[in-house]
């Protein structure tokens, strides 16, 4: 089987958070920070520079789960298509990941899934139609 070569970068990190409003106000007092877009009680996006900062509420929803354990964090990887996230999948699931939810079509309009590597770290693959990638794969949300 022939590997593809990913690029080396993260789109997004994602803190799963309880209370997205109070994880804003403790972003902003303690950091200076002010969210690019707010989706309250869901969702807070912070562009930094290429990376995007989420807070969410919802991972325990799309991963089928409880809740996530305290501390939870996916890291992402955003593609440039839908084939690229199964094409992602199935090389990860080939060296030994495992589906922590497949990947699908989301609510949100794009298309993605959660693998967990042999240690158990989750990665999401997506393909995110409202952020493009430029040429150096930086993400580029349309607020």
């Amino acid at each position: 089987m022939d590997h593809m070569r990913l690029e080396m970068r993260v789109s997004v990190i994602t803190l799963a958070v309880p209370d997205v409003t109070a994880a804003v106000r403790f972003y902003r007092q303690a950091f200076g920070w002010e969210p690019d877009f707010v989706a309250e009680g869901e969702v807070a996006f912070y562009d930094m520079g290429g990376i995007v900062l989420s807070l969410w509420s919802g991972l325990a929803r799309e991963l089928g789960r409880e809740l996530p354990p305290p501390g939870a964090v996916t890291l992402a990887y955003n593609t440039r298509s839908p084939q690229e996230v199964d094409a992602v999948f199935a090389q990860a699931l080939a060296a030994g990941a495992t589906v922590a939810s497949p990947a699908r079509t989301q609510e949100w309009g794009g298309y993605s899934g959660h693998i967990a590597d042999p240690h158990g770290h989750l990665w999401e693959i997506a393909y995110n139609p409202d952020w493009p990638l430029d040429e150096e794969g930086r993400v580029r949300p349309e607020w």
